[in-house]
Protein backbone atom coordinates (compact mmCIF):
# COMPACT_ATOMS: atom_id res chain seq x y z
CA UNK A 1 0.00 0.00 0.00
CA UNK A 2 1.89 3.29 -1.37
CA UNK A 3 0.48 6.78 -1.13
CA UNK A 4 2.14 9.79 -2.99
CA UNK A 5 3.68 12.28 -1.14
CA UNK A 6 1.21 15.08 -2.20
CA UNK A 7 -1.66 12.71 -0.78
CA UNK A 8 0.30 11.59 2.15
CA UNK A 9 0.87 15.44 2.92
CA UNK A 10 -3.17 16.05 3.23
CA UNK A 11 -3.71 12.86 4.64
CA UNK A 12 -1.67 13.60 7.54
CA UNK A 13 -3.36 17.22 7.56
CA UNK A 14 -6.82 15.56 7.76
CA UNK A 15 -5.99 12.76 10.18
CA UNK A 16 -4.91 15.41 12.48
CA UNK A 17 -8.53 17.30 12.22
CA UNK A 18 -9.94 13.66 12.51
CA UNK A 19 -7.70 12.84 15.58
CA UNK A 20 -8.97 16.11 17.44
CA UNK A 21 -12.46 15.46 16.62
CA UNK A 22 -11.91 11.83 17.87
CA UNK A 23 -13.06 10.12 14.99
CA UNK A 24 -10.28 8.11 13.79
CA UNK A 25 -8.14 6.41 16.88
CA UNK A 26 -4.65 5.69 16.25
CA UNK A 27 -2.66 3.42 18.96
CA UNK A 28 0.18 5.57 20.42
CA UNK A 29 -0.33 5.22 23.82
CA UNK A 30 -1.07 1.58 24.79
CA UNK A 31 -2.35 -1.21 23.14
CA UNK A 32 -5.51 -0.93 20.80
CA UNK A 33 -8.77 -3.09 21.93
CA UNK A 34 -9.65 -5.33 18.63
CA UNK A 35 -13.06 -7.13 18.85
CA UNK A 36 -15.08 -7.87 15.83
CA UNK A 37 -18.02 -8.99 15.27
CA UNK A 38 -18.42 -9.55 11.37
CA UNK A 39 -20.89 -8.66 9.09
CA UNK A 40 -20.30 -10.48 5.23
CA UNK A 41 -20.05 -7.09 3.24
CA UNK A 42 -21.75 -7.09 -0.07
CA UNK A 43 -21.49 -4.80 -3.13
CA UNK A 44 -23.29 -1.74 -2.92
CA UNK A 45 -22.42 -1.41 0.64
CA UNK A 46 -20.26 1.71 1.56
CA UNK A 47 -17.28 0.97 4.07
CA UNK A 48 -15.37 3.84 5.89
CA UNK A 49 -11.85 2.71 7.85
CA UNK A 50 -12.50 3.56 11.49
CA UNK A 51 -8.96 3.04 13.17
CA UNK A 52 -5.56 2.96 11.22
CA UNK A 53 -3.67 1.62 13.90
CA UNK A 54 -1.14 -1.32 14.55
CA UNK A 55 1.39 -0.52 11.97
CA UNK A 56 4.66 -0.25 12.72
CA UNK A 57 5.51 3.66 13.61
CA UNK A 58 2.49 4.51 11.76
CA UNK A 59 4.71 4.55 8.48
CA UNK A 60 1.37 4.31 6.32
CA UNK A 61 1.62 7.92 5.29
CA UNK A 62 5.45 8.73 6.07
CA UNK A 63 7.18 10.10 3.33
CA UNK A 64 10.27 8.93 1.84
CA UNK A 65 9.90 5.31 4.00
CA UNK A 66 8.13 2.23 2.79
CA UNK A 67 4.36 2.52 3.24
CA UNK A 68 3.03 0.06 5.45
CA UNK A 69 0.15 -2.70 6.96
CA UNK A 70 -1.65 -4.32 9.68
CA UNK A 71 -4.36 -4.29 11.17
CA UNK A 72 -7.76 -1.89 10.31
CA UNK A 73 -11.13 -1.44 11.31
CA UNK A 74 -14.00 -0.32 9.15
CA UNK A 75 -17.59 0.77 9.51
CA UNK A 76 -20.36 -0.85 7.18
CA UNK A 77 -22.74 0.93 5.86
CA UNK A 78 -25.56 -1.64 4.47
CA UNK A 79 -28.09 -1.31 1.81
CA UNK A 80 -30.58 -0.32 4.41
CA UNK A 81 -28.74 2.12 5.78
CA UNK A 82 -27.83 0.30 8.97
CA UNK A 83 -24.35 1.31 9.91
CA UNK A 84 -22.33 -1.20 11.55
CA UNK A 85 -19.52 0.60 13.59
CA UNK A 86 -16.09 -1.03 13.83
CA UNK A 87 -16.95 -4.66 13.58
CA UNK A 88 -14.85 -5.63 10.11
CA UNK A 89 -10.96 -5.95 11.75
CA UNK A 90 -9.03 -6.75 8.59
CA UNK A 91 -5.67 -6.21 6.38
CA UNK A 92 -4.28 -4.97 3.38
CA UNK A 93 -4.37 -7.42 0.59
CA UNK A 94 -2.25 -4.84 -2.17
CA UNK A 95 0.98 -2.75 -1.54
CA UNK A 96 0.33 0.28 -4.34
CA UNK A 97 -3.03 0.84 -3.23
CA UNK A 98 -3.94 3.19 -1.06
CA UNK A 99 -6.87 3.54 2.29
CA UNK A 100 -9.22 6.36 1.86
CA UNK A 101 -10.29 8.02 5.28
CA UNK A 102 -13.39 9.23 3.72
CA UNK A 103 -16.88 7.11 3.31
CA UNK A 104 -16.44 4.48 0.00
CA UNK A 105 -18.73 2.52 -2.30
CA UNK A 106 -17.93 -1.24 -2.58
CA UNK A 107 -17.58 -2.13 -5.90
CA UNK A 108 -17.43 -5.78 -5.58
CA UNK A 109 -17.10 -8.72 -3.52
CA UNK A 110 -15.92 -12.28 -4.36
CA UNK A 111 -12.84 -14.20 -4.40
CA UNK A 112 -10.14 -12.17 -6.48
CA UNK A 113 -9.05 -7.83 -5.81
CA UNK A 114 -10.73 -6.40 -9.04
CA UNK A 115 -12.23 -3.29 -9.78
CA UNK A 116 -9.45 -1.58 -10.80
CA UNK A 117 -6.01 -1.95 -8.87
CA UNK A 118 -2.60 -3.21 -9.07
CA UNK A 119 -1.23 -6.81 -10.03
CA UNK A 120 2.16 -7.86 -9.69
CA UNK A 121 2.90 -9.68 -13.40
CA UNK A 122 5.98 -11.65 -12.55
CA UNK A 123 8.55 -8.40 -13.18
CA UNK A 124 7.02 -5.37 -12.07
CA UNK A 125 3.65 -3.71 -10.82
CA UNK A 126 1.09 -2.54 -13.37
CA UNK A 127 -2.74 -1.22 -13.33
CA UNK A 128 -4.87 -4.18 -13.55
CA UNK A 129 -6.01 -4.75 -17.04
CA UNK A 130 -9.73 -6.14 -18.30
CA UNK A 131 -9.34 -9.98 -17.98
CA UNK A 132 -6.59 -9.74 -15.34
CA UNK A 133 -7.19 -11.84 -12.49
CA UNK A 134 -5.71 -11.36 -8.93
CA UNK A 135 -7.23 -14.41 -7.27
CA UNK A 136 -7.41 -14.10 -3.22
CA UNK A 137 -4.69 -16.57 -2.36
CA UNK A 138 -6.06 -19.83 -0.43
CA UNK A 139 -2.92 -19.16 2.52
CA UNK A 140 -3.96 -15.46 2.55
CA UNK A 141 -7.90 -16.63 3.62
CA UNK A 142 -6.96 -18.87 5.89
CA UNK A 143 -4.43 -16.63 7.70
CA UNK A 144 -6.98 -14.01 8.23
CA UNK A 145 -9.50 -17.08 9.20
CA UNK A 146 -7.21 -17.97 12.01
CA UNK A 147 -7.02 -14.40 12.71
CA UNK A 148 -10.75 -13.71 13.16
CA UNK A 149 -10.54 -16.86 15.06
CA UNK A 150 -8.04 -15.93 17.53
CA UNK A 151 -9.60 -12.35 18.62
CA UNK A 152 -12.89 -13.89 19.12
CA UNK A 153 -10.62 -16.29 21.90
CA UNK A 154 -11.00 -19.36 19.72
CA UNK A 155 -7.88 -22.29 19.03
CA UNK A 156 -6.07 -20.53 16.42
CA UNK A 157 -2.75 -20.85 14.77
CA UNK A 158 -1.71 -24.15 16.06
CA UNK A 159 1.66 -25.27 15.72
CA UNK A 160 3.21 -21.18 16.46
CA UNK A 161 6.23 -21.90 18.44
CA UNK A 162 4.93 -18.32 19.91
CA UNK A 163 1.80 -17.47 20.82
CA UNK A 164 0.75 -14.51 19.23
CA UNK A 165 0.25 -11.22 20.64
CA UNK A 166 -2.65 -9.32 18.44
CA UNK A 167 -4.26 -8.42 21.72
CA UNK A 168 -1.15 -6.58 23.33
CA UNK A 169 -0.89 -8.18 26.31
CA UNK A 170 2.75 -9.18 26.56
CA UNK A 171 4.95 -6.47 28.17
CA UNK A 172 5.50 -4.25 31.46
CA UNK A 173 3.76 -1.26 30.41
CA UNK A 174 0.97 0.01 27.91
CA UNK A 175 4.31 0.82 25.66
CA UNK A 176 5.66 -2.48 25.20
CA UNK A 177 2.50 -4.42 24.95
CA UNK A 178 1.72 -1.63 21.84
CA UNK A 179 4.42 -2.78 20.46
CA UNK A 180 4.21 -6.53 20.95
CA UNK A 181 0.47 -6.10 19.03
CA UNK A 182 2.40 -3.77 16.15
CA UNK A 183 5.14 -6.22 15.81
CA UNK A 184 2.42 -9.51 15.67
CA UNK A 185 -0.26 -7.67 13.38
CA UNK A 186 3.14 -6.47 10.98
CA UNK A 187 3.81 -9.92 10.87
CA UNK A 188 1.16 -10.95 9.91
CA UNK A 189 0.47 -8.60 7.48
CA UNK A 190 3.86 -9.60 5.69
CA UNK A 191 2.59 -13.23 5.43
CA UNK A 192 -0.52 -11.98 3.47
CA UNK A 193 1.60 -10.26 1.47
CA UNK A 194 4.09 -12.72 0.79
CA UNK A 195 1.14 -15.28 -0.11
CA UNK A 196 -0.56 -12.31 -2.26
CA UNK A 197 3.10 -11.98 -3.99
CA UNK A 198 3.54 -8.24 -2.66
CA UNK A 199 6.62 -8.81 -0.82
CA UNK A 200 9.28 -12.18 -1.16
CA UNK A 201 11.03 -13.42 0.72
CA UNK A 202 15.61 -12.58 0.18
CA UNK A 203 18.44 -15.40 0.05
CA UNK A 204 19.25 -13.12 3.66
CA UNK A 205 15.91 -14.76 4.83
CA UNK A 206 14.82 -11.19 4.48
CA UNK A 207 11.36 -10.29 3.67
CA UNK A 208 11.30 -7.48 1.17
CA UNK A 209 8.57 -5.86 -0.60
CA UNK A 210 7.91 -5.47 -4.17
CA UNK A 211 7.39 -1.71 -4.91
CA UNK A 212 6.54 0.48 -7.31
CA UNK A 213 9.74 2.94 -5.94
CA UNK A 214 12.65 1.41 -5.72
CA UNK A 215 13.34 3.75 -2.90
CA UNK A 216 10.45 2.14 -0.95
CA UNK A 217 12.49 -1.23 -1.19
CA UNK A 218 13.03 -1.49 2.49
CA UNK A 219 13.62 -5.11 4.31
CA UNK A 220 11.62 -6.05 6.90
CA UNK A 221 13.01 -5.40 10.62
CA UNK A 222 14.25 -8.79 12.40
CA UNK A 223 12.01 -8.57 15.37
CA UNK A 224 8.83 -10.10 13.68
CA UNK A 225 10.27 -11.26 10.21
CA UNK A 226 10.53 -14.47 12.07
CA UNK A 227 7.27 -14.41 13.52
CA UNK A 228 6.34 -13.54 9.77
CA UNK A 229 7.85 -16.58 8.30
CA UNK A 230 6.30 -18.76 10.83
CA UNK A 231 3.17 -17.63 9.69
CA UNK A 232 3.92 -18.45 6.59
CA UNK A 233 5.30 -21.84 6.89
CA UNK A 234 1.82 -22.43 9.34
CA UNK A 235 -0.21 -21.80 6.20
CA UNK A 236 1.18 -23.93 3.61
CA UNK A 237 -1.35 -25.45 1.74
CA UNK A 238 -4.20 -24.47 4.27
CA UNK A 239 -7.48 -22.70 3.03
CA UNK A 240 -10.63 -21.17 4.19
CA UNK A 241 -13.65 -20.89 1.86
CA UNK A 242 -15.36 -18.59 4.38
CA UNK A 243 -13.38 -15.21 3.45
CA UNK A 244 -13.85 -13.38 0.59
CA UNK A 245 -12.65 -9.93 -0.78
CA UNK A 246 -13.74 -6.89 -0.81
CA UNK A 247 -12.89 -4.22 -3.50
CA UNK A 248 -13.99 -0.33 -2.44
CA UNK A 249 -13.10 2.73 -4.47
CA UNK A 250 -13.27 5.94 -4.85
CA UNK A 251 -14.99 8.85 -7.38
CA UNK A 252 -12.98 10.92 -8.61
CA UNK A 253 -13.65 14.37 -10.02
CA UNK A 254 -13.35 13.57 -13.27
CA UNK A 255 -15.71 10.82 -13.03
CA UNK A 256 -13.28 7.77 -12.98
CA UNK A 257 -12.53 5.54 -10.30
CA UNK A 258 -9.98 5.42 -7.73
CA UNK A 259 -9.34 1.92 -6.83
CA UNK A 260 -8.59 1.63 -3.02
CA UNK A 261 -6.94 -1.13 -1.18
CA UNK A 262 -8.87 -4.34 -1.21
CA UNK A 263 -9.60 -6.55 1.78
CA UNK A 264 -10.36 -9.80 3.30
CA UNK A 265 -13.50 -10.01 4.67
CA UNK A 266 -15.69 -13.11 6.32
CA UNK A 267 -18.73 -14.61 4.66
CA UNK A 268 -21.48 -15.63 6.91
CA UNK A 269 -22.82 -19.51 7.12
CA UNK A 270 -20.40 -20.75 4.68
CA UNK A 271 -18.96 -23.77 6.83
CA UNK A 272 -15.03 -23.83 7.30
CA UNK A 273 -13.70 -27.08 6.15
CA UNK A 274 -13.00 -28.75 9.14
CA UNK A 275 -16.49 -28.43 9.43
CA UNK A 276 -17.10 -29.96 6.17
CA UNK A 277 -15.34 -33.11 6.68
CA UNK A 278 -17.21 -33.71 9.81
CA UNK A 279 -20.29 -33.05 8.78
CA UNK A 280 -19.57 -35.66 5.96
CA UNK A 281 -18.53 -38.09 8.89
CA UNK A 282 -21.59 -38.08 10.45
CA UNK A 283 -23.76 -38.45 7.32
CA UNK A 284 -21.38 -41.15 6.06
CA UNK A 285 -22.34 -42.67 9.96
CA UNK A 286 -26.04 -42.06 9.54
CA UNK A 287 -26.09 -44.09 6.02
CA UNK A 288 -24.40 -46.69 7.73
CA UNK A 289 -26.80 -46.79 10.75
CA UNK A 290 -29.94 -46.72 8.40
CA UNK A 291 -28.25 -49.71 6.53
CA UNK A 292 -28.04 -52.07 9.19
CA UNK A 293 -31.55 -51.24 10.48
Amino acid sequence: MKEHPMRQRTVWSVLGILLAAGGVSVGFAGPVAITSDPIEIQAGDRVQPKVVTVENSINIYTIGHYAGGGIYFYDVWDSTGTVHKGTIATFCLERPEPVSLGLRPVGSVGSDATHGGWIWDGTQYRKALPGDSDPLNPETAWLYGQFLAFIAGQPAFAGMTTTPDFLGTVGADDDQKAASQRAWALALQYAIWFFENEVFLGDDGILYTRALNPLYQIPAESGWNQWAKDFIALAQGQSDSSIQVVNPYKVLRDGSELSLQSFPNQRQGVPEPGTLALLGLGLLAAGRLRSRR
